[in-house]
C-alpha cells in the first residue's frame, strides 16, 4: 500500500498538478491578466512616489543611488511588458469574449502570471535609499566676474601662475599672488581654479577664503565639504586630523584667498606640499610679506591693466556710446584716472552706463578730478574695501606715512633720499626719537619698503623714488577729508595740488587741518587767518612762483605747532 500511495503521489505531483496548472492558464486568462495589471499598477505607484522623492533629493544636491537606478530600470521594463500583454490580450479577443487562437490566449495568460510574480518581487524589495550625497567633484567651478576677459596682461599672469603650479620643482610647493585691493587677484584665482576643471593634474582643487580674522572651524568645514567629509560634529582636533589624513592621500591644489597674516598649515589641517604627492598651495594676499611668511618661494604681483585694456573694459561695461562723439574725450580722461584698477574701471562704468549727455560726462570728470569719492558707487565699492588695507597696516607710523604721501601731487615721484622723506622724518619726530639723521632716514626707508611690499606704494620713475597709484592717493585724500572722518579720530588734511588750483582754501578751512599741501599751484593770494591753527604740523607750499599777496598779519604765527614748513621753489 505504501508503494501504491507513493506512486499515486508521484503521478499527482509530476503529471496531474502541472497539467491542471496549464489548464488554469487557459481558463483563468482574464483573471490572470487583470491581477497582473493590479500588481503592476501598485508597483507603478510606488515607483512614482520614489521618483518624486528622488527629484526632491536632486534639487537638494544629492544624486541617485545605483540600487535605485537599477530598480527604476527594471520596473519600467515590467511596465512596458505589462502594457504589451494587456494590449495583445484585448486585440486577440473576439466580439463574444473568446479568443480565436486558444494557444495565444494560453501564452498571454502564462506571461501575465510570470510578470505578476516578478512585480511582486520588486514590490517586496522597495526598501532602499533613492539618493545619496553627491561625491565631491575634483574641481568645483567658481563663477568669476567677466572683468578680465581677453586681456593680454591677464593671460600672461595666468600663464605665469599655471607654469609655477604645474612645475614639479618641490621648492615651488607654495606660490604667492599679491597686489593692491581691486586689482583682480581673486578673479585670477578663480580662473586658476576653473582651469583644472577638465584636467586630471590634481585629484582635488579647493578654493577657500581665509579673511583678515581666520575662523579655523570655518576653514575646516569648507575644505572638508569639498572632500566629502562631514566635520560638523567633530572637535577642532578631530577635524584637523581627518583633514590632514584626507589631504595627505591626494594630490591637491589648495587656493587660500584673502590671506592677511600667517596661517599655520598644521592648525588648519593642511599637509605641507613638500610632503604630499606634488600638491600645491596658492596664497592670495595684498601683501608680499604675507605670501613669504606662508612659505612662498615664488611671488607674483598682479599689475594693473594697461591703458588700452582699461579702455576696452570700460567700453564693454558702459556701452558702445562712450566710444564715439563728444563723450569719448571725457570718457577717456575718466578711465585714465582709474589707472588700470579693474574694480574702479567697472564701478565708474556702471555709474555712467545710462549717461548719454555730454554735460553729464563733463560733470563726472570734474567730480573725479575734485574727489573720486563723489562719483556714484566709488566710496562704497572702491574706497571702503581699499581702506581695509590701510586699517590693517602694522602700526600708526605706516598709516601716517601713507597719508603723508598723498600731500604730493598726482603721479609725483617722491624722493626717498631727499627732502621729501626728510620733511616727514622731522615732522614725525623721528629725528628726536632715534637720535641721528641717518637713523631717521633708515627708519623712513624701512617704512617706505613696508608700504611697497603691502602694495600701498609703488616704484617711481627713477631709482630712489616712489609714487602712489591714483586710486590709493584718492583713498588717502578721502580718509583725511571731512566727509570720512569719524569723531575726529583721523587727521584732517587740506590738499590742493597741481596747477588747476588757482585759489587758496578759505581761512576757516585751515583751522582744523593737521597737514596742508598747496604744492605746484597757481595761487596768487593767501588768506588772512583770523584764528589759530592749533593742529597744523605740516605746511607745504612750494613750486609756486606767482604768489603776489602774502597776508600782512601774523600768518605763520597762527601755526604755533608747525613742525614742517616748506616754501621752496
Amino acid at each position: 500500500m505504501d508503494f501504491v500511495g507513493s506512486f499515486v503521489n508521484l503521478i499527482d505531483s509530476n503529471l496531474i498538478a502541472p497539467f491542471v496548472q496549464q489548464i488554469k492558464h487557459f481558463t483563468r486568462s482574464s483573471d490572470n491578466v487583470n491581477e497582473m495589471g493590479l500588481v503592476v499598477g501598485d508597483l507603478k505607484a510606488t515607483k512614482n512616489d520614489k521618483e518624486h522623492r528622488l527629484n526632491a533629493a536632486k534639487n537638494a544636491g544629492q544624486v541617485e543611488t545605483e540600487v535605485a537606478s537599477n530598480w527604476f530600470k527594471a520596473v519600467r521594463e515590467i511596465e512596458m511588458k505589462a502594457d504589451d500583454i494587456e494590449k495583445e490580450y484585448h486585440q486577440r479577443k473576439c466580439a463574444g469574449g473568446w479568443c480565436v487562437n486558444c494557444w495565444s490566449l494560453y501564452r498571454l495568460s502564462k506571461r501575465s502570471v510570470n510578470l505578476k510574480q516578478q512585480a511582486d518581487r520588486y514590490k517586496l524589495n522597495e526598501n532602499f535609499d533613492v539618493a545619496r550625497p553627491a561625491s565631491p567633484k575634483s574641481v568645483k567651478e567658481i563663477p568669476t566676474e567677466p572683468i578680465m576677459e581677453n586681456q593680454p596682461s591677464t593671460e600672461r599672469m595666468l600663464k605665469q601662475m599655471l607654469d609655477c603650479i604645474c612645475d614639479p620643482d618641490p621648492r615651488l610647493g607654495i606660490i604667492g599672488l599679491y597686489g593692491m585691493g581691486g586689482v583682480g587677484k581673486s578673479t585670477l584665482a578663480g580662473k586658476v581654479n576653473n582651469h583644472f576643471k577638465d584636467s586630471s593634474c590634481f585629484e582635488a582643487v579647493i578654493m577657500v577664503t581665509v579673511s583678515a580674522t581666520p575662523n579655523i572651524q570655518t576653514i575646516h568645514t569648507s575644505i572638508g565639504k569639498r572632500l566629502g567629509l562631514d566635520l560638523s560634529k567633530d572637535s577642532e582636533d578631530d577635524a584637523r586630523e581627518k583633514l590632514f589624513d584626507a589631504l595627505g592621500k591626494r594630490k591637491f591644489l589648495l587656493i587660500l584667498d584673502d590671506v592677511w597674516s600667517k596661517l599655520e598649515l598644521k592648525v588648519a589641517g593642511i599637509p605641507h606640499p613638500r610632503n604630499s604627492k606634488g600638491s600645491k598651495i596658492l596664497v592670495i594676499s595684498r601683501n608680499q610679506d604675507t605670501c613669504s611668511v606662508m612659505g612662498a618661494k615664488e611671488t607674483i604681483r598682479v599689475q594693473p591693466l594697461s591703458e588700452a585694456e582699461s579702455w576696452n573694459l570700460f567700453v564693454d561695461k558702459a556701452g558702445e556710446h562712450v566710444a564715439s562723439g563728444d563723450i569719448k574725450r571725457f570718457a577717456r580722461k575718466i578711465v585714465e584716472r582709474c589707472k588700470g584698477l579693474p574694480l574702479a574701471v567697472v564701478i565708474v562704468a556702471q555709474a555712467m552706463v545710462n549717461r548719454h549727455g555730454v554735460g553729464s560726462w563733463e560733470d563726472a570728470l570734474r567730480e573725479m578730478e575734485r574727489s573720486a569719492a563723489e562719483l556714484q558707487g566709488m566710496k562704497e565699492e572702491v574706497f571702503v574695501p581699499l581702506k581695509f588695507s590701510f586699517d590693517r597696516l602694522e602700526n600708526d607710523m605706516l598709516r601716517s606715512l601713507f597719508l603723508y604721501c598723498a600731500c604730493f601731487p598726482e603721479d609725483y615721484n617722491i624722493d626717498i633720499a631727499g627732502d621729501d622723506m626728510l620733511n616727514y622724518c622731522v615732522g614725525e619726530g623721528l629725528l628726536d626719537k632715534l637720535g641721528s639723521l641717518k637713523a631717521a632716514r633708515n627708519k623712513g626707508e624701512y617704512l617706505i619698503e613696508s608700504l611697497k611690499i603691502g602694495c600701498m606704494l609703488e616704484d617711481g620713475e627713477y631709482e630712489g623714488s616712489v609714487k602712489m597709484h591714483d586710486m590709493m592717493r584718492e583713498l588717502a585724500i578721502w580718509i583725511t577729508s571731512s566727509s570720512s572722518l569719524e569723531s575726529g579720530s583721523s587727521p584732517k588734511f587740506l590738499i590742493k595740488t597741481g596747477k588747476s588750483f588757482k585759489e587758496a582754501p578759505q581761512s576757516h578751512e585751515w583751522v582744523d587741518a593737521t597737514r596742508i599741501s598747496l604744492i605746484d599751484t597757481q595761487i596768487e593770494e593767501l588768506p588772512e587767518l583770523g584764528e589759530r591753527c592749533p593742529k597744523l604740523t605740516t605746511y607745504l607750499f612750494r613750486q609756486n612762483d606767482i604768489l603776489t599777496i602774502f597776508p600782512q598779519t601774523n600768518f605763520l604765527e597762527h601755526m604755533d605747532h608747525l613742525s614742517v614748513l616748506d616754501l621752496s621753489y
